[in-house]
């Protein structure tokens, strides 16, 4: 996704709104190979040139925090860590739509969403991307 941001957008951005501690649910436990129900969260917007184009959140088990080098990422890309190196590997490919409503700068809309499992390393990470209206909807609508 980064990629493919930079190459359709002059302007290409990251703004990264944290890690922050989270619970579980069984499922993400299972997937992110945590033996606790306490995990990270990392949060970003992924911005273009109309704007925010994909909101983005990342679970995985508080051990990967340290060892995956995910706590020095900051606003650079996960995509760029995890796709840069080595062959990434991605399972658990899940799809969501979600139907918006129209507002003054966006006509009604069909958002799609994906979650993944990614590996950073030995790391699992699950994904979670939101691509908003920007990416289809003018900036200059009226």
């Amino acid at each position: 996704m980064t990629r493919r941001l930079r190459q359709h957008n002059r302007h290409f951005s990251v703004e990264w709104l944290g890690n922050h501690p989270v619970a579980l649910t069984a499922d993400e436990q299972w997937l992110v190979d945590s033996a606790s129900p306490a995990g990270t969260c990392r949060e970003v917007i992924l911005h273009g040139d109309r704007g925010p184009a994909v909101l983005g959140w990342t679970l995985f088990a508080d051990d990967a925090l340290q060892g995956s080098g995910i706590a020095e990422l900051g606003e650079q890309p996960l995509g760029e860590r995890v796709f840069g190196h080595e062959p990434a590997r991605r399972d658990h490919l899940q799809l969501a739509r979600f139907d918006i409503a129209a507002n003054p700068r966006c006509p009604a809309a069909t958002v799609w969403g994906r979650r993944s499992r990614l590996f950073l390393g030995q790391w699992p990470l699950l994904v979670h991307e939101l691509f908003l209206p920007s990416l289809v909807c003018d900036k200059e609508l009226e």
